[in-house]
């Protein structure tokens, strides 16, 4: 007799779920108001819809400059060459985005800068506790050596 809870097939869905492909994690993107307020205003055309999120996706956080051939980002966005330097242009005078142009290093400026010092100031604080942690260990050690 057929059972309405079983799959068809007579797969559990457990077993289904371990047959599946492993899911990518998903990143998201903080864009400053500024920005968006910017791209409200003025708008974006296709190509540089593509090719701003495509170099957002580069560079999520605005923490990291990235090398990439101009060749690639064409390739990718499908964008004629033209249309590239126009749009890139566009992003510098805005403020968005830096490029030197070796290859193509970019700089995302989109992003709040908070989240950037945040962690910053986290990291110094760990480095602060594990020098104060070598400091107290070095103190016992000479306690330790006084005593022998």
């Amino acid at each position: 007799m057929y059972n309405d809870s079983t799959p068809i097939g007579g797969k559990s869905s457990s077993t289904r779920e371990n047959l599946a492909e492993p899911q990518e994690q998903e990143l998201y993107i903080q864009i400053k108001d500024e920005v968006v307020d910017q791209i409200i205003e003025h708008g974006l055309s296709k190509t540089e819809s593509k090719l701003f999120f495509k170099l957002l996706k580069y560079d999520r956080f605005g923490d990291r400059p990235v090398k990439v051939k101009v060749a690639e980002i064409l390739l990718v966005t499908g964008i004629s060459k033209a249309c590239y330097h126009r749009a890139i242009a566009r992003f510098e005078a805005m403020g968005w985005f830096g490029f030197k142009h070796s290859d193509v290093e970019i700089s995302n400026f989109c992003v709040p800068t908070k989240l950037s010092q945040k962690r910053d100031s986290q990291s110094q604080k760990r480095d602060s506790q594990s020098q104060k942690r070598d400091s107290q260990s070095q103190k016992r050690d000479s306690q330790s050596q006084k005593r022998d």
